[in-house]
């Protein structure tokens, strides 16, 4: 006898794969914004030592915003202008997260779940133009 998945099932067992991404882009971008705010909570607690690999994470968007909104005195606004790897890899990654996201929610509402997955793209295009 062999079991046959309806259309439907089959189509979701398909984008699984999709969910195991996105859940591993959540992760990792969760990761680089914590291992930021460390970085940045440890240069707070000893301000003369600074951590050799955290000091690059410190310099993405998030955490310039951040430490701008916060009144620190060593932030110079003009890192904001820069294009970083670092926020490309991070809106990237919201992208695919976003991705996976509209493969959840897509039979609840496709109009609002399209709107979700064109954001990050469209902040992706917002930031190289207005760097």
């Amino acid at each position: 006898m062999i079991h046959q998945v309806p259309q439907a099932q089959a189509k979701e067992l398909r984008l699984t794969w999709l969910y195991t991404v996105s859940g591993i882009a959540a992760l990792v971008v969760g990761g680089l914004l914590l291992a930021a705010a460390l970085g940045l909570i440890l240069t707070i607690i000893r301000p003369s030592t600074t951590s050799g690999w955290l000091v690059p994470l410190q310099n993405n968007w998030l955490i310039l915003i951040f430490k701008l909104q916060a009144g620190f005195s060593d932030v110079q606004p003009s890192l904001l202008s820069r294009l970083n790897l670092l926020d490309f890899l991070i809106l990237a990654l919201v992208v695919i997260m976003y991705a996976g996201l509209y493969t959840a929610l897509r039979r609840t509402s496709n109009l609002w779940a399209i709107i979700a997955l064109v954001q990050p793209i469209l902040g992706i295009v917002f930031f190289m133009v207005t760097k």
